[in-house]
């Protein structure tokens, strides 16, 4: 019997369901972290949420491991040139969880814009007062939203704000087709030019040698007052020292966190000084109208790697690196 570890936090709800679809012809175990190498070495497939697998890890394996399948799109965490040197394919679930972040990303906005939290924690402390935040209150129709990166999640939320009445830029290494973006409703924009002029800014790209860092201070310099950054894709994009310091001297409006450089957030980290911030512990894709679907992308990887098939179109990301004799 083969068997999958499912490695990392998940909840209750998530490991009844991944057990159930997998125990007919798996033998499934749950690890918290990497650090039970005995058992985790045994894995022919890794079911992985949180923790990283870099060279030294994955070089400490058997042999036995044919699939790395993420929970989720992010695979930053993951040395995916090593795993194809090893023959080891690894797996995202593209666009599943791409309707929950962006729902949240909404609702980042809208909680920034309307500000809800200092007025909610006024408010149960006895302060009324309905005017407290009005000149700095905004809403989002006749804004100008910059998306940076216009993939599964990025999409959705041009889609969603254009009903909110915004007008919707984007920047993307890879440009859409006139004909698409004509469809779509959206203008490209340089990156310069997407953070000059957007009233909201809002990170949807991967986590590369070439994002690390990109929204700094030089980015912060040239974003309105008035204007909002938002980022639910991955925390090292933003340089966060740049951006508390925009922040505490209000360069601009306000920040909205789902995603740190380093996880969990520290107690002592200065962001949390700041009253003009909203930030989460990395729940976007946290929602349990997307576990089903989750699972059931997870689940038929698995299948598909055993019944020597492709992975779901999109979902294998170090194809490029794997070695001759793995290819599927």
């Amino acid at each position: 019997m083969k068997t999958v570890a499912i490695v990392g936090t998940y909840s209750p709800v998530s490991i009844e369901m991944l057990e159930e679809k997998l125990s007919v012809n798996y033998q499934c175990i749950h690890l918290t972290n990497l650090s039970d190498y005995e058992k985790f070495s045994k894995a022919n497939y890794v079911i992985l949420r949180g923790p990283k697998m870099n060279a030294d890890v994955l070089d400490k394996l058997t042999g036995n491991l044919k699939l790395i399948q993420r929970w989720g799109t992010g695979y930053d965490g993951i040395d995916i040139k090593r795993a194809g040197e090893l023959g080891i394919l690894v797996g995202i679930t593209s666009g599943i969880n791409a309707n929950a972040v962006s729902e949240l990303t909404i609702a980042l906005i809208l909680t920034l814009y309307r500000h809800i939290i200092p007025l909610h924690n006024k408010l149960i402390t006895g302060i009324w007062d309905r005017q407290l935040y009005a000149d700095k209150t905004y809403e989002i129709k006749g804004k100008i939203v910059g998306l940076v990166g216009l993939g599964n999640i990025g999409r959705l939320v041009a889609q969603k704000l254009q009903v909110f009445g915004a007008k919707v830029i984007y920047y993307d290494i890879y440009r859409l087709p006139l004909e698409k973006e004509q469809e779509l409703n959206i203008d490209f924009a340089s990156l310069i030019d997407l953070f000059s002029s957007s009233d909201i800014v809002s990170l949807h790209i991967p986590s590369t040698e070439d994002t690390i860092g990109m929204v700094n201070k030089e980015m912060f310099s040239i974003m309105k007052p008035n204007a909002v950054l938002v980022n639910t894709s991955r925390g090292n994009i933003v340089n966060e020292n740049d951006l508390y310091i925009a922040l505490r001297n209000h360069q601009i409006l306000g920040a909205g966190l789902d995603t740190f450089s380093e996880e969990p957030l520290s107690s002592d980290s200065p962001l949390l000084s700041l009253d003009n911030i909203v930030i989460l512990p990395h729940v976007g894709g946290n929602t349990f109208d997307m576990n089903s679907a989750m699972v059931e992308r997870v689940v038929e990887n698995i299948f598909h790697i055993e019944n020597k098939e492709q992975l779901h179109s999109g979902d294998l990301v170090n194809g490029k690196y794997l070695i001759p004799n793995n290819t599927l």
